[in-house]
C-alpha cells in the first residue's frame, strides 16, 4: 500500500516479449483507458481492486516493522494511524461511476507521458572469435 499526499501518479507498466510490436501494445493500452471512460467497470474488476487492498493489509500483519512504518506515515500524513485498517472500506466505497468520472478527467492524451526503455543492443563479437 502506498500512501500519497497531493498529486499522485497512475502507472501502467508493460514488459513485452522480445520482438513484440510496441506500437500495438501502446494502442491496446490506450483502447483500454478509453474503455474505462465509456464503460463502467465489471463487478469482478471492482471486487479485484477491493481484494488487492485487503491482501496488502493482511500481508503487513506479519511484518511488525513494516506495519509500524505504515502506521507512523499514516499518522503523520493523514492524522490517522489506523488508516491501514480502514482503507479497505474506503476502497469499497468507490463506485463504478467514480472510476469513469476520474478516468475521463485525468486519463487524457495531454496528461500522459509514454516512456519506452529498450535494452542496449549486444555488441558484435570481434571477427575471428566465437561466442558460446
Amino acid at each position: 500500500m502506498q500512501s500519497s499526499r497531493g498529486v499522485s501518479l497512475a502507472l501502467i507498466q508493460v514488459m513485452p516479449l522480445p520482438g513484440a510490436d510496441l506500437a500495438e501494445i501502446e494502442k491496446a493500452i490506450s483502447t483500454e483507458i478509453e474503455r474505462t471512460k465509456k464503460e463502467m467497470p465489471a463487478d469482478w474488476e471492482m471486487e479485484q481492486a477491493q481484494n488487492q487492498t485487503k491482501l496488502q493489509a493482511a500481508g503487513l500483519q506479519g511484518a511488525t516493522l513494516s506495519l509500524a512504518i505504515y502506521m507512523a506515515q499514516d499518522a503523520v500524513f493523514f492524522n490517522d494511524p489506523g488508516l491501514l485498517y480502514s482503507l479497505a472500506n474506503k476502497v469499497a466505497a468507490v463506485k463504478k461511476s467514480d472510476v469513469a468520472r476520474v478516468s475521463t478527467k485525468y486519463l487524457t492524451e495531454n496528461n500522459r507521458t509514454v516512456i519506452t526503455a529498450l535494452p542496449k543492443a549486444k555488441a558484435a563479437a570481434p571477427s575471428g572469435t566465437t561466442t558460446k
